[in-house]
């Protein structure tokens, strides 16, 4: 395809050039704005890599594009990998050579039109005499001598913004680009297309981008990182978290907004999962990237048992004591932090036969072994309760 050799942290839409000098100034967007080299020579790129960036001596080594409606654009991202060696360069540039101001564009490094200032942007509005803005930056704002990546952008609003080394350095609000209608020059990397001082560049370049829109600052900041969603690690799903069935989890994102989950998981929402899963989180951060995380939310299964026990007149299971026979639940934490379930089947056979006798005494009330009445029944260890106060321990056994 057009964009096979292209990186994928570079952005394709839009993307009007894309010159990276792997050994030749080709464009390798499949646009065709392929560059013509006038002396300058294949250098060391800010990896080490041999033949990877061009070098310009400061002395009319440029390289030339030709024109092309592509390359004049009504918005305007330039992105490029300088080092440069000395001040009031021109790093790219379209322009009329017979008139420096009609243009399309300029960025200079360090630009000293009139007074001293540092990255500058000029561009065209329409007007084929004159007329041009120029946005100018703070002196030293790219330093010499050191490998530096600089962005300029033109919004459809003239809103210009100038990017180092991936951080938003300088905002102008200005007017909107417009071409000078007759603006049919080539464009030059390395100096001013222009008859009069070309301003020419002095050092290296390498990596340059054209789009026709303003990049955003998630855009930028991963041409800067060479790597596609380099600051996804802001945003957040928490930390992975257990629970037990049927308990109902809450997830909520941090490090973003507009949080979206799989699963159809709503985020800050409480949800009772049935099996434990991987949650992904899609939010924006702070630069407006779009980043993703993931939580893994493990449900731990609850556990039950069946214990089947006959002993003598009273029975004691995890510290809680029976004295009748039945059918008895108790619910205790495992080790797993989740219920475990007991039921107890419990037969008791009582060695208390031999008080039970003749009584004469009128029988007022019946109750267990903790005073609380119960029916007359078999098996069961009862208190008999007499009409004179007199209490007699009673079993009576099942013939």
């Amino acid at each position: 395809t057009a964009f096979s050799q292209i990186p994928n942290y570079v952005p394709q839409n839009g993307l009007v050039g894309w010159w990276p000098f792997n050994g030749n100034a080709n464009d390798e967007s499949g646009n065709g704005n392929n560059g013509t080299v006038n002396g300058a020579t294949l250098t060391t790129d800010r990896f080490g890599n041999v033949n990877q960036a061009y070098g310009f001596d400061g002395n009319s080594q440029n390289i030339e594009v030709s024109n092309s409606s592509s390359l004049n654009p009504n918005e305007l991202t330039i992105s490029v990998w300088i080092y440069p060696l000395t001040n009031d360069i021109c790093i790219i540039a379209k322009n009329d050579p017979s008139n420096a101001f009609s243009k399309s564009f300029r960025l200079v490094h360090q630009d000293f039109w009139q007074s001293q200032h540092g990255l500058s942007t000029r561009y065209g509005t329409g007007d084929c005499s004159q007329n041009e803005n120029g946005l100018y930056g703070n002196v030293g704002s790219v330093p010499n001598g050191v490998w530096s990546h600089v962005v300029s952008t033109i919004s459809l609003f003239g809103i210009v913004k100038h990017y180092v080394n991936g951080m938003l350095y300088e905002v102008f609000q200005s007017s909107p680009i417009v071409t000078c209608n007759s603006m049919q020059s080539s464009m030059r990397i390395g100096g001013l297309y222009w008859s009069g001082e070309a301003n020419w560049f002095n050092g290296k370049i390498d990596d340059i981008g054209i789009w026709n829109r303003a990049l955003t600052d998630c855009e930028i900041q991963d041409l800067y990182q060479a790597q596609l969603n380099s600051v996804s690690q802001s945003i957040s799903a928490g930390a992975d978290q257990s629970i037990c069935a049927g308990d109902n989890v809450t997830l909520s994102g941090t490090g973003g907004s507009n949080y979206q989950w799989n699963n159809n998981v709503v985020d800050g929402q409480a949800f009772a999962p049935t099996q434990s899963n991987a949650y992904v989180v899609t939010a924006q951060d702070s630069l407006g990237c779009t980043g993703t995380d993931t939580v893994v939310v493990a449900v731990l299964e609850n556990s039950a048992s069946t214990l089947t026990e006959t002993a003598l007149d009273s029975y004691t299971l995890n510290g809680q004591t029976y004295t009748q026979s039945g059918t008895y639940t108790q619910t205790l934490t495992a080790a797993n932090g989740c219920d475990s379930t007991i039921t107890l089947n419990l037969t008791l056979n009582f060695t208390g036969i031999d008080e039970l006798g003749t009584n004469a005494k009128k029988l007022v009330n019946i109750t267990d072994l903790n005073g609380k009445t119960i029916p007359r029944r078999k098996n069961t260890l009862m208190l008999f309760i007499y009409e004179d106060g007199t209490v007699e321990r009673v079993v009576e056994m099942e013939e």
